[in-house]
């Protein structure tokens, strides 16, 4: 499908050019224009007119929820409400927006759904695939000798892989034709076990570091080891998790069953240039199954979609 063919499936903003791909599109502001590519403002529509005020930065927890103002020396941060009018609605005409505290929803009207993008990779991780992404766009991932094939989400016999713990535990793909850009959304099935008392990574990409132990999920940027985000996971059994980066906005979202359950914005990148992806490692145990690499940033409805199509027992 080629969303950039006309008006009503671009789904970029006005001022912004859509650049179809195979199995999925992205969008760039217009020069002269600044944002995410879905949400574009002329450069010069940020500065307000009175002498007293000085717009410093526009900000978004969403995309642009926030703006901040400095007035003599002190700091006001005034909300914005993205769905008052259609000029600012950032939703689709067939969608509900919901205004939040910096940020926003969409939500489709009855009879109508998310359009779910196709991951620019996927990793099924299952018996059928092995390491293989499912469409051969880079080389399968070389896998140790702790990794064994086990029950998926679904209960589906070698339906995800399962890391023993210590040893070689890992999976790694360092082909460079694995290169997912900014922005991005990384999601996949994890199981965790009781036992898993330390937090261990599960997930290493881009400067993107997923850990976990039975209770937490927490995303670190790497080479810095920062703690940007963290969230509850279920007591046990299989969970969708999930990362989504904007290095427009800059934000970052940590998702767990298709919803967000932290965010934040960033001061500094990812490493754009760490191109090997490594599952597992240390002494992580659990499983995985149904890796999947977008090069945009989904919304909600997306991610809600993706876990709905794994039918859980």
């Amino acid at each position: 499908v080629n969303e950039c063919e006309n008006e009503q499936t671009n789904p970029c903003d006005r001022d912004a050019f859509c650049n179809n791909t195979i199995g999925s599109y992205s969008c760039h502001c217009n020069q002269g224009f600044v944002g995410d590519g879905f949400n574009c403002t002329g450069e010069n529509t940020n500065k307000k007119r009175t002498r007293h005020v000085k717009a410093l930065q526009l900000m978004n927890a969403g995309f642009f929820g926030i703006l901040i103002f400095l007035f003599s020396s002190h700091i006001y941060l005034i909300h914005v409400n993205e769905c008052e009018n259609g000029q600012t609605n950032p939703c689709d005409r067939h969608a509900i927006c919901n205004n939040t505290k910096g940020s926003y929803s969409c939500q489709c009207k009855q009879g109508f759904v998310a359009i779910i993008p196709h991951p620019s990779a996927w990793f099924p991780l299952n018996d059928t695939h092995k390491t293989e992404e499912i469409e051969e766009r880079t080389n399968s991932g070389i896998k140790g000798d702790e990794v064994y094939l086990s029950l998926g989400p679904d209960g589906t016999q070698d339906g995800s892989y399962f890391f023993r713990g210590p040893g070689a535990n890992s999976i790694t793909f360092s082909d460079s034709k694995l290169d997912i850009g900014f922005p991005i959304t990384i999601v996949c099935w994890l199981y965790t076990y009781d036992n898993n008392a330390k937090t261990e990574g599960f997930l290493q990409y881009k400067g993107i570091h997923l850990s976990a132990n039975h209770k937490e999920l927490k995303l670190s940027s790497l080479p810095s080891n920062d703690q940007l985000l963290t969230g509850t996971l279920a007591e046990k059994g299989w969970t969708f998790v999930g990362v989504s980066y904007n290095e427009t906005t800059p934000e970052v979202k940590l998702w767990i069953d298709g919803n967000v359950v932290n965010s934040t914005t960033l001061t500094a990148d990812f490493d754009s240039n760490d191109r090997q992806l490594t599952l597992g490692g240390n002494n992580f145990k659990g499983k995985m199954a149904q890796l999947m690499l977008f090069n945009l940033t989904l919304t909600q409805e997306q991610m809600q979609g993706i876990k709905g199509r794994m039918k859980l027992p």
